[in-house]
């Protein structure tokens, strides 16, 4: 029984991870674009952030190097956020829950799936 939950917990990451890779719009700001890779990578914030991203425990995390600030250059922090996506995973919807962030809640509109 075990194994097979394991399974089951496996295949779900995998999915969920399926969901998020391509290139992702800021329903708010055009002009802001995150780029999620299926090898673990992504780019964001006008490509002033970067990092690794994965699916834990069913949250989403970002190791996050953030070069937005000219006061704090290459910043590193990781994030975690709740998400939860709609219309037929095209709406993605963030909300940080821990890390070293001002985000808050964001959603994004899905522009490019094939990353």
């Amino acid at each position: 029984m075990v194994s097979g939950v394991l399974f089951f917990v496996v295949i779900q990451k995998q999915d969920d991870k399926n969901k998020f890779i391509g290139t992702w719009v800021l329903t708010t700001d055009n002009e802001y674009q995150i780029t999620f890779y299926n090898d673990g990578r992504f780019v964001g914030a006008y490509a002033k952030q970067w990092g690794t991203w994965d699916i834990k425990d069913g949250k989403l995390v970002l190791n996050i190097t953030d070069n937005t600030s000219s006061n704090y250059p290459n910043q590193e922090y990781t994030a975690i956020f709740d998400y939860s996506f709609r219309n037929n995973h095209q709406i993605l919807t963030i909300s940080v829950i821990a890390g070293n962030t001002f985000y808050g809640s964001m959603t994004f509109t899905k522009v490019n799936s094939t990353q």
